[in-house]
């Protein structure tokens, strides 16, 4: 069994004044938020009075904050409605008469109330049907729910905009009227997620090979996933090779020509080879005798050989 052990005096009274230190700060914290709420309050009523609502705005809602009151409440909801904010106006109306209760002014109460009815009969009504049912949606911003809910907006305009994996974003704008009643049909337009291959080869027999792996031969359409590729025809035991990269929605033309040759062309390369060696050594002389010149660029022999035996 353990044991309790009482608390000394001294420990008792450290205690005590531990705690009443920690009561001290949060009553002066409290008593610095409030004051600072009244010098915002007041600045908002000044500018509400001016007819500066947004202005009066911005006052209010630092003091409601900081230290929110009834008088704060029904200012802002002033403010609002000044500014064409009616939802908003409407939001802080409602918190005055929670916040005064059975106890408020019968007179402001009527007031609010009267301001209430006339504010929600502003306000404009949106249904928004979207395909896919997946999309997701938002209003200014803000996430919406579709269907068959009405969403009450303030009257003007407002930007709808439609997200669905696969599919292009819609965005739209809306005019809504007060106390009107709106539905916005969105269909979302699908997009590829591959992209599309069309490949035009000659001869028309070629054949074709993708990646290492065969196509089939001849002029084709080849759907593929976004990426680089590497694509081969062959013909007459001569291959062309293209490497390319695609990208999703893409539509990539390419067209490959496999050079042909009928005749034997052994006795062309033992030509060719004593016409390089010639040539060689004569732009060797020339460098000789005449350093200044620059030597020539050889051609390619595989690039001759192919355009003689085409002739």
């Amino acid at each position: 069994m353990i044991a309790r052990r009482s608390l000394s005096p001294l420990t008792f009274l450290a205690c005590a004044i531990a705690v009443c230190a920690h009561v001290g700060v949060v009553h002066a914290q409290d008593a610095d938020a409030r004051a600072q709420s009244r010098t915002r309050f007041e600045r908002g009523v000044q500018l509400l009075a001016d007819a500066a609502y947004a202005d009066a705005v911005r006052e209010l809602e630092a003091a409601r904050s900081l230290y929110p009151t009834a008088s704060i409440h029904f200012n802002l909801g002033l403010a609002y409605r000044g500014t064409g904010r009616a939802r908003d106006a409407i939001d802080s109306f409602e918190r005055f008469l929670a916040a005064v209760g059975a106890t408020g002014d019968p007179a402001r109460v009527e007031e609010v109330n009267r301001y209430l009815r006339t504010l929600r009969s502003t306000l404009a009504r949106l249904r928004i049907q979207v395909s896919p049912p997946d999309a997701r949606v938002s209003i200014d911003g803000e996430p919406a729910a579709v269907g068959t809910t009405e969403i009450a907006l303030d009257p003007g305009r407002h930007a709808v905009v439609a997200t669905a994996p696969g599919h292009a974003e819609m965005r739209r704008e809306v005019e809504l009227a007060p106390g009107s009643s709106t539905t916005e049909v969105l269909a979302l337009e699908r997009v590829s997620t591959r992209g599309t291959l069309v490949l035009d080869v000659t001869p028309e027999d070629a054949s074709v090979s993708l990646d290492g792996a065969p196509r089939g031969a001849g002029d084709q359409q080849i759907d593929l996933d976004p990426g680089a590729y590497t694509l081969a025809v062959s013909a007459g035991g001569r291959d062309v090779t293209r490497a390319f990269s695609i990208a999703a929605g893409q539509r990539l033309g390419l067209s490959l020509e496999v050079p042909q040759g009928g005749e034997d062309l052994t006795w062309l390369w033992v030509v060719l080879g004593v016409v390089a060696v010639g040539a060689a050594a004569g732009v060797t002389a020339a460098v000789l005798y005449e350093p200044d010149v620059q030597a020539p660029l050889m051609p390619n022999l595989g690039v001759v050989v192919t355009e003689l035996g085409a002739r």
